[in-house]
């Protein structure tokens, strides 16, 4: 059986699900690997086939034009002419199905027309338009027609001679927007009257005038209008023809028609790859194609716009698929499941030891209850010794928070700065953002506590605001329901008109953690604790061993409990930092002495009123202030951009990897170097080129401070902004300045204070 106690449960279940998240962030990084590499193949075998399939349709058009031209330097073509020169152009382009002469004829000339058409050896030519039936029928009156004279090849088509184009309102509209252009105008998807049922068929028209009279108007195109040169092709063979020359790669070509209004005719063509093995949907809706792997571009086909996308097949996609986006992850996985199975074993040791040590702790006192009075005199001395030793363990806590401080700080940074770019790349108003935000939200306050730890081996800048303290109290509140056991029954009574009050936000949360974490020890864990926050008016009296506090309005802070009191002789040495009521191996006695340490440097007070058996109520008071507005909101202005060249160098490569990535979205060029050495060395190659240096300070062979020096031997007055986790050399932004370091920052910092800094050292070296 396992002695673990709740705190461990908590411990456990946090690691457990910081485990699984980190398995989860791994597995997500190395799925977008993979659909990197996929979309950018996808992009470059596509573009291949687009392009080749653009110019083949450039071609045809070309081809087009040439025949404008036949027809331009002849009087009148003949049959035979149209014959030859449609021959030569069909031999160079297989993909066109047929070209065409269409006359413009009135219809007073129809009858004449008819019969000139006889006796040039169309026996039974007549202008013709189609039923819906699809049966070829003689065209109805109409002012003009335009009907199908010379096509080649003839062979197959014949059902197309004669046929009035502008019988078809399709066929009409391109038509006429042609003869009113003077431009190449293609049709949208039509069927070919030489052709049964739905063929993905496209026309182009080409118009000729009379190159003997001045067109300068549509009015005047139309009066000039002779006819139209008609190429007809099928999407499918023009398709077929461009990847022809190609080699097989897995993708699926779709197109679709953007300039028709009607959806249901705007699939075009599908070309399925030659390497594709699973089945296919031959025309699936175009919105269909766009929720998955896809790639498209526009293709201008005369005055129409298509739209090729490029899918990926099953077997194209199986090609990036790698072992690492589940390996990798269950790897760290197995770890975590290993790390968590330590940690019970471990506890489990340390908790039984801790039972053991508190059975020789009363064993100890009983042995010293009875030897008492023979060994007063060195007990007085191992008092005193006792003292040394905790002063120096407090030194040595001192210098151990330093070292811890500098690399946890580093990993805070790496949290938050990759947590924040990861919650801009996520929807607005979605869990996973309100998720994200919390784990930056509980960062922030890790953040908070390192700096607390800090105050035992520096003196700590406070950041002193004005805020309403029953927000702070409230949101303390919160988080302690969730660590103090259960068994606690915390009451609130908290006054939200209490006035505004100037202090550092985090100790004030540092007071009431440890207040109410004393009031629990001190009711082991059963009882009521109640907190109340309202305002009360000093006055001269109330204060008479604090003169440096002046009479008026205070905001009372109260923590009430239920537990076994204390003593007076208690009560006079409770803010003691080398005493404590606790067993050994349960608390060092530091908290009471943090927070009267707080307290009076914020001009406030503390008074404890208690006695044994009848619980402990601790008031703290803190000036309120007037006509000061809280600071509430976080402001959420957009971020400064630039485009400048940033060298950033630290020997962590995470951070210089968060760091790139929060510059390069803001537009920045970065350069990383995780050596210190290696960082000068560029410099000295690129002095002039480079805008602005970022470096570490804790750094192996050169710190920060002394590569500052370096790079201004080479360039005076180069910016540099150095960034800690914690230094004993540079703790502040003064003792940066006299040392020729422009901007001073602590880790960890976050992605909205190091953009600032950035844009703001960048702006003031500009107006310099």
């Amino acid at each position: 059986m396992f002695l673990l106690r709740k705190k461990h449960f908590v411990f456990l279940v946090f690691l457990s699900l910081f485990g699984l998240v980190l398995t989860y962030a791994a597995h997500v990084a190395y799925k977008n690997v993979e659909l990197e590499k996929l979309t950018s193949n996808l992009k470059e075998r596509t573009e291949d086939r687009i392009f080749t399939f653009q110019e083949l349709v450039e071609d045809n058009i070309d081809e087009m034009l040439s025949i404008e031209a036949f027809f331009n330097a002849s009087e009148k073509v003949e049959r035979q002419e149209f014959h030859r020169f449609c021959q030569t152009v069909l031999s160079h382009q297989p993909a066109v199905l047929a070209l065409e002469w269409i006359p413009r004829i009135l219809n007073a000339e129809r009858k004449l027309y008819e019969e000139s058409a006889q006796q040039d050896g169309l026996s039974k030519y007549q202008i013709t338009e189609r039923k819906k039936q699809g049966v070829m029928v003689p065209a109805r009156e109409r002012d003009e027609y335009f009907p199908v004279y010379y096509i080649e090849p003839l062979a197959g088509n014949e059902l197309a001679l004669g046929y009035d184009l502008g019988s078809d309102p399709v066929r009409l509209e391109a038509l006429r927007l042609s003869m009113d252009t003077g431009k190449v105008v293609a049709t949208s998807r039509i069927t070919l009257v030489q052709e049964t049922g739905e063929q993905s068929a496209f026309l182009i028209f080409l118009p000729i005038y009379n190159n003997k009279l001045q067109i300068d108007s549509v009015k005047a195109r139309r009066k000039a209008l002779i006819g139209f040169v008609l190429g007809v092709f099928r999407v499918g063979h023009l398709l077929e023809d461009s990847l022809s020359v190609l080699s097989p790669q897995g993708i699926d070509l779709y197109i679709y028609d953007e300039s028709e209004k009607n959806t249901d005719k705007r699939f075009l063509a599908f070309h399925a790859s030659r390497t594709r093995i699973e089945p296919y949907e031959y025309n699936p809706d175009e919105e269909k194609i766009a929720q998955d792997y896809y790639y498209s571009l526009d293709v201008r086909v005369a005055d129409r716009i298509w739209k090729v996308y490029g899918v990926p097949t099953p077997e194209f996609i199986l090609k990036f698929k790698t072992w690492q986006a589940w390996g990798v992850p269950g790897a760290i996985f197995l770890f975590f499941v290993f790390l968590v199975s330590y940690f019970v074993f471990l506890l489990d040791r340390i908790e039984k030891a801790r039972l053991h040590a508190k059975e020789l702790s009363r064993a100890k006192e009983v042995l010293e209850a009875e030897i008492h009075e023979r060994e007063k005199t060195e007990h007085e001395k191992a008092h005193l010794e006792a003292q040394l030793r905790q002063a120096h363990k407090l030194e040595s806590i001192g210098t151990l928070a330093g070292g811890i401080a500098h690399d946890f700080n580093n990993i805070l940074t790496i949290i938050i700065g990759n947590t924040e770019l990861v919650k801009l790349s996520k929807p607005a108003d979605t869990k996973t953002q309100e998720q994200l935000g919390e784990v930056i939200k509980a960062s922030r306050r890790a953040k908070d506590l390192v700096k607390q730890i800090l105050s035992f081996s520096r003196k700590v800048e406070q950041n002193f605001q004005p805020v309403r303290p029953h927000l702070i109290v409230k949101d303390t509140i919160n988080m302690l329901r969730s660590i103090i056991p259960a068994t606690v029954d915390i009451q609130e009574n908290i006054d939200t008109e209490c006035g505004t009050i100037i202090v550092d936000p985090t100790q004030i949360h540092q007071i009431l953690i440890n207040l109410c974490t004393n009031a629990v020890h001190a009711m082991q864990e059963k009882g009521n604790l109640v907190i109340s926050l309202k305002q009360t008016v000093l006055k001269e009296k109330d204060m008479a061993h604090r003169p440096d506090m002046l009479p008026g309005p205070y905001a009372e802070l109260t923590v009430n409990d239920t537990g076994t009191g204390m003593d007076p002789e208690i009560i006079d040495r409770v803010f003691d930092p080398f005493f404590t009521t606790k067993d050994v191996g349960v608390g060092t006695g530091m908290g009471l002495s943090m927070v009267h340490g707080i307290v009076m440097s914020h001009r406030g007070m503390i008074k404890v009123d208690s006695e044994p058996g009848k619980g402990c109520v601790i008031n703290v008071y803190l000036p309120v202030v007037e006509s000061v507005e809280a600071i509430i909101h976080e402001t959420q202005e957009s971020l400064p951009t630039g485009t400048e060249r940033i060298l950033l160098v630290d020997d962590e490569k995470g951070i210089n990897e968060l760091g790139r990535a929060i510059l390069e979205q803001q537009g920045y060029n970065v350069t990383t170097k995780t050596n210190s050495i290696e960082a000068l060395g560029f410099f000295k190659s690129f002095p002039d080129e480079i805008d602005l240096v970022i470096t570490d300070q804790s750094m192996p062979e050169m710190s920060g401070t002394e590569l500052t020096a370096e790079i201004h031997k080479i360039r005076p007055g180069k910016p540099v902004v150095l960034c800690t986790g914690f230094s004993t050399k540079v703790s502040s932004k003064e003792e940066a300045n006299a040392l020729g370091i422009k901007e001073f920052i602590m880790k960890p910092y976050d992605q909205r204070s190091l953009v600032i800094i950035v844009r703001k050292i960048l702006d003031e070296g500009q107006e310099g």
